[in-house]
């Protein structure tokens, strides 16, 4: 089977991230709390362990936080909303008008490299 590249897509390149999210307005305190149990959850051996198993490349407490998912929503609004509309795709939900707190939990890479 050819990669992607090899089969005609070539530059192809796409991220699978996951991330928390909580409701826009939440308040920064409680997103703080959410975020700080989080990564005391995957500092635990048998979370990291089960999640390296599923192929995910867990962030550095410093790359996960809200600043960063926010960073990350925004990279990934820019690079596909232009393809997306240029294959006539109507919009059904926008980010633009539901803005929510949240923070990075890990990604997943397929494509180039």
């Amino acid at each position: 089977m050819p990669i992607i590249d090899e089969a005609g897509l070539k530059g192809y390149e796409v991220t699978i991230w996951n991330g928390f999210f909580a409701p826009k307005d939440t308040p920064k305190d409680i997103v703080t709390k959410l975020n700080q149990a989080l990564l005391a959850a995957l500092g635990d051996d048998k979370i990291r362990a089960r999640l390296t198993e599923l192929a995910v490349d867990l962030l550095t407490p410093q790359e996960a936080t809200p600043d960063a998912l926010r960073a990350q929503l925004k990279a990934s609004v820019d690079k596909w909303v232009p393809d997306v509309q240029a294959a006539g795709v109507s919009r059904v939900n926008s980010c633009d008008k539901q803005r929510p707190e949240g923070f990075n939990l890990g990604r997943l890479h397929w494509g180039q490299g």
